[in-house]
């Protein structure tokens, strides 16, 4: 956390920092407890044949982390301690326990999860406005004001000579000129024709009478002119086997963080720290280093 907590120190105020520096730590205390614990379960669970295939997992890794580096070992180390500030050896360790931790936990939970039909059914009733979102017009405007002459002329001749619309857009108008004279709406109405799709009076009703294709102009709207093409209207209703696979996925993976969750407060109860004071002695103390460190020595 040295170089992040460092860096933050430098761009916050003290009292902003320190919230962020108290949050940042408490999230690593309860991260560290988490997987000390959970190696532990795990490693006092292990056959001595899950304990072979381990130590051949490990090999395998380092001889992976090596071969990456022209097989070099001290290539391997010195790039592990410039990218991550570790070396080899930590590398390997921290991968092994992350893989161990996670097939346990996997191994754990996988009984424990079911998504059922009805589950789906009622998310994606649920989500009805993710899975159903407002249709959307999308235009392009030309917009020019009156008293610039050239700049109308040079529209009308690329109209009338059938030059892009969007091209026209891009180098003559002064609305959105950098994405084109782009112009998104959202259909509110029942449909297409009851939308207000544009605030000035004029231009809606220009609008409404286009089709995806069609361009309409020129329009005088005060000191302006404008000419709209209606690029497309986009629909996007995704039907419930559309998507159930998505919402399935969506319900296991938030399941498998509520269980790994219950089950890491279960592993917490059973060590003994959830009532005891030792975490928040742990916690109060790293704050009070990380403080000394980061605001005491800069104001020093």
């Amino acid at each position: 956390m040295d170089a992040r907590l460092r860096a933050e120190a430098a761009r916050r105020t003290p009292e902003d920092w320190l919230g962020f520096a108290r949050g940042e730590i408490r999230k690593a205390l309860r991260d560290r407890i988490r997987d000390e614990l959970l190696l532990a379960e795990v490693e006092t669970s292990l056959t001595e044949q899950q304990r072979a295939g381990l130590v051949n997992f490990v090999r395998s890794l380092r001889d992976n982390f090596i071969s990456e580096n022209r097989g070099s070992e001290a290539m391997a180390d010195r790039k592990f301690l410039e990218d991550q500030g570790v070396t080899l050896a930590q590398a390997v360790q921290s991968r092994r326990d992350e893989e161990l931790i996670r097939s346990w936990l996997r191994r754990i939970l996988q009984n424990k999860i079911y998504v059922s039909w009805r589950d789906v059914k009622q998310r994606y009733e649920r989500d009805h406005d993710v899975y159903h979102p407002p249709a959307k017009a999308t235009f392009h405007m030309i917009r020019v004001s009156i008293s610039a002459a050239d700049e109308l002329d040079a529209v009308k001749e690329g109209l009338s000579a059938n030059e892009d619309f969007q091209k026209i857009a891009h180098e003559h108008s002064r609305f959105n000129q950098k994405k084109s004279g782009l112009y998104e709406a959202l259909i509110s109405g029942d449909s297409y024709d009851d939308s207000e799709l544009f605030g000035i009076a004029a231009l809606n009703d220009a609008a409404h009478m286009l089709k995806p294709g069609d361009a309409v102009g020129p329009i005088e709207v005060g000191s302006n002119v404008y000419w709209l093409k209606l690029d497309s209207i986009d629909q996007i209703n995704q039907s419930l086997y559309d998507v159930q696979m998505e919402i399935q996925q969506k319900l296991y993976s938030e399941r498998v963080l509520v269980a790994q969750d219950d089950y890491f407060n279960t592993l917490l109860k059973r060590s003994g720290l959830q009532t005891s004071r030792e975490v928040d002695r742990m916690e109060k103390r790293l704050f009070e280093i990380a403080a000394e460190r980061y605001l005491l020595s800069k104001r020093n």
